[in-house]
């Protein structure tokens, strides 16, 4: 840390990091919401959808630790994708206790489209940085999960859920 930047740091409240990365996160989503106002869906239904077309199916529990929503939450979000058409659920051949979620040929035409918002976003913003700040971005990352030791997204999960999926075959529709 150069000189400047250490008075900055003891200027600034000692968790400047925290408030700044709430900040950016909520000022994120309320942007995400006005783009996808069009698309008749959420940030969060549309991060959901999303997550769902790049790694599902996936179970409840893990869309649960994903995204970090109590489960009566999740599954009210669920129900309501789900009587939209643009989700199934089914039970996990794995894992019989649970849940598998998986897109409707709607709900992955919509979460492709919610992603193309997300992307041109994503380049918006890269594109006001430099690739110093970007790799100091993702410094600070790696240090939050080097502290904490939170495992959102276990390997283990996916590949359980994807041959899961193998064994059903998936669905379009």
């Amino acid at each position: 840390m150069n000189h400047a930047d250490a008075v900055l740091y003891t200027q600034e409240p000692k968790h400047f990091w925290l408030s700044a990365i709430h900040k950016a996160t909520r000022q994120s989503a309320l942007h995400l919401e006005d783009c996808l106002g069009d698309l008749g869906v959420s940030a969060p239904d549309a991060h959901i959808l999303s997550f769902v077309r790049l790694y599902g199916p996936s179970s409840v529990g893990e869309l649960v630790r994903v995204f970090g929503y109590r489960k009566p939450t999740m599954s009210s979000m669920l129900n309501r994708l789900e009587s939209r058409g643009l989700l199934g659920r089914q039970l996990n051949p794995a894992d019989r206790r649970s849940l598998l979620v998986e897109l409707t040929a709607k709900g992955n035409r919509l979460a492709d489209a919610a992603r193309q918002t997300a992307e041109q976003f994503d380049s918006e913003v890269v594109e006001r940085v430099s690739v110093e700040d970007l790799r100091g971005f993702q410094r600070v990352i790696e240090a939050i999960a080097k502290v904490n030791g939170v495992i959102v997204r276990q390997e283990s999960d996916q590949e359980s859920d994807q041959g899961a999926a193998k064994q059903q075959g998936t669905s379009e529709e």
